[in-house]
């Protein structure tokens, strides 16, 4: 992979595992909005001035978000009128940046090893010879560093 993108790959990296760590952040039934307002004992009507919203609007913002139809802008401006901050990313689903272009590199030189000689065989254990984990492992070193395009194909 180029210097420069191995460098950037590296940064995201280290900017997103806080959140990787931190787990799975499921959305609580009601949605984060009333979930957080009912915690914190904040009525819809408090709520609706800080917002300049009327009480049906907070039922509908807190609905928009429950089904994912809410803007960030709005949960960005929700936040803000709860004295929070809003966190927004988008993370590989296991592991690092890194660990996910890894496992894509291989997935994708285990195809093109395989396609290539359709002699190769699996052993009794379920694996490749030698010769042939050692091919898809420099490829998939290959295809890494040169951060393929094929890799989203």
């Amino acid at each position: 992979m180029a210097s420069n993108k191995k460098i950037q790959i590296d940064q995201l990296d280290r900017m997103i595992k806080p959140i990787v760590e931190a787990g799975d952040f499921a959305m609580p039934e009601r949605g984060w909005i009333n979930l957080i307002r009912n915690t914190i004992n904040i009525s819809e009507e408090q709520f609706s001035d800080r917002l300049k919203l009327n009480r049906g609007g907070i039922f509908s913002l807190e609905r928009s978000e429950k089904d994912g139809s809410i803007s960030i802008d709005t949960l960005s401006e929700v936040a803000e009128a709860l004295e929070m901050k809003l966190i927004y990313a988008i993370i590989p689903k296991d592991g690092t940046l890194d660990q996910f272009i890894s496992r894509k590199a291989k997935t994708l030189a285990t195809q093109i090893v395989l396609d290539s000689d359709p002699t190769i065989k699996i052993d009794r254990n379920g694996e490749y010879a030698e010769d042939v984990v050692e091919s898809i492992e420099s490829l998939a070193t290959d295809i890494k560093r040169e951060l393929r395009k094929s890799l989203w194909e």
